[in-house]
């Protein structure tokens, strides 16, 4: 039998023998040593027999394709499949170019340790004029693995750092990490993201002008209630289906996930649970501030990040009112402060008909948008990347 977990927010697969009954559990237990990148991801391969012997399994990072192995339990003997010498080539490549670290970062209440993992050219200098752009999900008990995502690597390529905030609500240090992120320990995932974001700006990786963030999903709640509360650190942000009207969706239980939410969010139907959740919920606390006498910089740190939110109509897990009604109160603070415009940062949303809650179901529309969202990350941190018109 295996067991796949995570030591330290790095994971593992631990062997256990289940014909030994010796009371000294280690004898009959051992972890797969497999060499491949210290900051990894592991999955779980084709595994069709429970009584076999053998167990398939692949290994990324975010600068080595997937490997796929083949480990032995009764001879201890790990095989690669498909380590041909192109791939070899390829990932020697890679490693010569970039390199992953994985930082901890002290979080609010200085309890615990956050994981941060960044992936960026090797030799890059801590000026505080590199892009960053950061990704954060932390709910659910969800492992936001460090694995390889072909499409990042052109933006690797054009000098822009990848950050993954592992904060809690997540599952990478185990169920304690997941619990201390939930119900009414919610704001811990955001403080943790707001750590790790002023963690990369005090060590000289990037600054707020050049500090981008994505999530999807729940992970827009995050990024939803960085925007109310510190809009001074992020010049822009993406959202793809978020999750940004929680109070609203969960006094709905007609809803088709409300009821199952529950165990993630609080019932709202409790006061003290609908006061919290009425604290922090995106929508119920956009707010918008005084600028007169304030000069044009620091009107630009006050304001909304620049954001593109991208939903689905036919969406049934995050409808798509969630983004229109939080669009619709940040623009109307916009206008209000700004004397009938939209200010200096754009929020921006595009609702497609026939996407779903993981976007277009076809290549071609999966690939429109991630081109979009490169161009708007191009056009708000002014990267400058030239586009090849050829294409």
């Amino acid at each position: 039998m295996y067991e796949l977990r995570t030591t330290s927010a790095l994971p593992q697969i631990r062997v256990v023998d289940r014909t030994k009954r010796e009371d000294n559990c280690e004898s009959r237990t051992w972890h797969i040593p497999f060499h491949s990148e210290q900051v990894c991801s592991i999955h779980p391969g084709i595994n069709e027999y429970y009584l076999s012997d053998k167990l398939r399994f692949s290994v990324s990072s975010p600068i080595m394709p997937p490997i796929v192995h083949t480990y032995d339990m009764e001879t201890r003997c790990l095989d690669t499949h498909n380590d041909n010498e192109y791939d070899r080539k390829r990932r020697c490549e890679l490693r010569d170019k970039f390199e992953v670290q994985r930082l901890f970062v002290p979080s609010k209440e200085n309890e615990v340790e956050i994981p941060l993992t960044i992936t960026h050219k090797k030799h890059i200098t801590r000026h505080g004029r590199n892009p960053v752009l950061m990704f954060v999900y932390g709910a659910y008990g969800v492992h936001f693995k460090p694995e390889w995502v072909s499409e990042l690597i052109p933006l690797l390529e054009r000098g822009l750092t990848i950050a993954i905030a592992h904060v809690r609500g997540g599952g990478e240090k185990g169920n304690q990490w997941y619990d201390e992120g939930k119900l009414k320990r919610k704001h811990r995932s955001w403080e943790d993201f707001i750590s790790c974001a002023e963690y990369l700006i005090d060590e000289g990786y990037t600054r707020p002008q050049l500090l981008a963030a994505h999530a999807s999903s729940a992970g827009g709640l995050v990024l939803g209630v960085v925007a109310n509360q510190r809009p001074d650190l992020f010049r822009a942000m993406v959202m793809r289906s978020p999750f940004l009207d929680v109070l609203t969706a969960m006094a709905l239980p007609h809803l088709p996930l409300t009821v199952h939410e529950f165990e993630e969010w609080g019932d709202p139907s409790d006061d003290d649970v609908y006061e919290y959740m009425k604290s922090y919920s995106p929508r119920e606390n956009v707010k918008g501030y005084d600028i007169s006498g304030m000069a044009d910089e620091e009107v630009m740190c006050r304001d909304f990040p620049s954001t593109l939110i991208t939903v689905g109509l036919e969406d049934q897990r995050v409808q798509c009112w969630h983004s229109f009604n939080w669009v619709s109160a940040v623009r109307r603070v916009q206008f209000q402060l700004h004397e009938g415009s939209l200010g200096m940062h754009r929020v921006l949303l595009r609702a497609s008909p026939g996407y779903g809650h993981f976007g277009p179901r076809s290549t071609w529309g999966q690939f429109g948008e991630l081109a979009l969202e490169a161009a708007f990350l191009n056009k708000e941190l002014r990267l400058g990347w030239k586009v090849n018109p050829n294409v």
